[in-house]
């Protein structure tokens, strides 16, 4: 072989070796930036995910997710909130949580501007038909139009199906400033306050609420999630309403863990019935 073919070969290997060197840089990116837009929406069921079926392998063989210690703070009332996430519910089984009496349920309605749980439906009609208060929440997005948004949730939920007064979902601001959200999500509100004729809900991660609420909408009830036995502690000293004290909940009739929802000392359900006018 002559040295100007030896030559072309040479560059030729070199040119194929960089491509492939540039489609693995590439393919590296684009999962990178994946696991970024998508890993804060499906942190939670990721964690169930792990917890319930690769970290328990006895756990697999039955479906039911092996019993975690945590803390069980006393309270007024004890409920759980579920989603698609947590499968297909038995409710006629769901009962209790730690021998305490769950007595209300927060379903997933929707996400955004379009996404609907599809155990939505299920969900709710079923818990309500077994006894436990009901409500509803949504997940907002913060890059999604709040108007839309509104609508999507408002024409997803039945008012007289519900018990419990809306729950809106805030643990994620990416995309946006924080000036822009506090106004989007203003706006949101003032939407469903409007058409409700009270105030929804707001449920939060402390940390989230720290980072982006404080000093902010001291006028609404707060649900706040904080995995410990210590209660929440927000920075602007403002009270919890409901404390979210663990997404590791172990109930019967819900093959996967489940979050635990305990009512904050002088409050109570009544204060967050939907009465219909």
């Amino acid at each position: 072989m002559n040295k100007s073919r030896r030559r072309k070969i040479s560059r030729t290997q070199k040119s194929s070796s960089g491509n492939r060197t540039a489609l693995i840089v590439f393919i590296l990116i684009l999962f990178g930036g994946c696991a970024y837009a998508f890993y804060p929406r499906y942190k939670k069921p990721l964690k169930r995910f792990w917890n319930t079926y690769l970290s328990n392998p006895n756990s697999r063989s039955n479906h039911h997710p092996r019993k975690v210690k945590t803390p069980t703070p006393e309270g007024n009332a004890y409920g759980i909130d579920v989603s698609k996430h947590q499968g297909e519910i038995d409710w006629k089984k769901v009962r209790t949580w730690n021998d305490k009496k769950l007595q209300f349920v927060y379903v997933k309605a929707t996400e955004g501007s379009t996404l609907r749980d599809k155990k939505y439906v299920y969900n709710l009609l079923k818990a309500k038909q077994n006894g436990f208060k009901v409500g509803s929440y949504h997940y907002y997005i913060p890059w999604a139009d709040p108007d839309a948004q509104f609508e999507h949730f408002y024409n997803r939920i039945q008012p007289y199906h519900q018990d419990l007064l809306p729950m809106i979902d805030l643990e994620d601001r990416r995309y946006v400033s924080k000036k822009q959200y506090l106004k989007n999500l203003r706006q949101f509100l003032q939407l469903c306050e409007d058409k409700f004729q009270r105030k929804p809900i707001l449920y939060s991660l402390q940390s989230f609420y720290n980072q982006n609420f404080s000093g902010e909408f001291s006028d609404y009830k707060w649900v706040m999630a904080r995995y410990s036995n210590r209660p929440p502690n927000l920075s602007d000293d403002h009270p919890w309403f409901l404390w979210q004290f663990t997404h590791q909940g172990v109930v019967d009739g819900i093959d996967n863990y489940v979050d635990v929802n305990v009512l904050g000392d002088g409050y109570s359900l009544k204060q967050i019935e939907w009465k219909r006018r």
